[in-house]
């Protein structure tokens, strides 16, 4: 153990500074913000909204908006019906639950976008961001199901993953 999780173990936060909600509670320490959540999935979806929800709904801004900011409320509308179709069934009712109660918890404590309460699906987007943001990669190198009925002189040339400048994984 060093001296930085000696530091950290010992932080006492400012009690000016701690915001609850139910069991759970956050507070800011070296420039991060801290939270503590518990219970049933609901449960701690219900806190983790309350609790960030003005994070939450800045995340799903800065990510409607990236592509144009003048058409942000069109892209998160494309956005979530992509999610919905392609995502949203295929998590486990846990995790499901979870984002449902992320989605009441922000949305009761004011999160929106666009003048409407964020919902589950806003919450299954920001979830699956990764996924949405590597999908061309992913898709080229997915079979599409027709090998078999090509003929080598038709068969579809192999693609290669499409990389921009500086992207990279962050896994490691």
């Amino acid at each position: 153990m060093g001296l930085a999780d000696i530091r950290a173990a010992d932080f006492q936060p400012d009690p000016a500074t701690v915001q609850r909600f139910e069991t759970g509670f956050r507070y800011p320490q070296s420039g991060w913000t801290v939270i503590h959540i518990e219970g049933d999935p609901y449960q701690r979806g219900i806190q983790h909204g309350r609790l960030l929800a003005p994070e939450i709904a800045g995340f799903i801004r800065a990510i409607a908006s990236s592509a144009k900011s003048d058409a942000a409320e069109e892209t998160w509308r494309l956005t979530r019906s992509f999610v919905n179709a392609m995502f949203l069934r295929r998590f486990s009712e846990e995790q499901l639950q979870e984002m449902q109660g992320i989605a009441d918890g922000a949305a009761a404590a004011g999160a929106q976008f666009a003048g409407h309460p964020l919902d589950l699906v806003d919450i299954v987007a920001i979830n699956t961001t990764t996924e949405m943001e590597s999908i061309d990669v992913a898709m080229s190198a997915t079979p599409d199901g027709l090998e078999e009925f090509r003929s080598a002189e038709l068969a579809k040339p192999q693609l290669r993953p499409i990389r921009r400048q500086g992207e990279h994984c962050c896994a490691f």
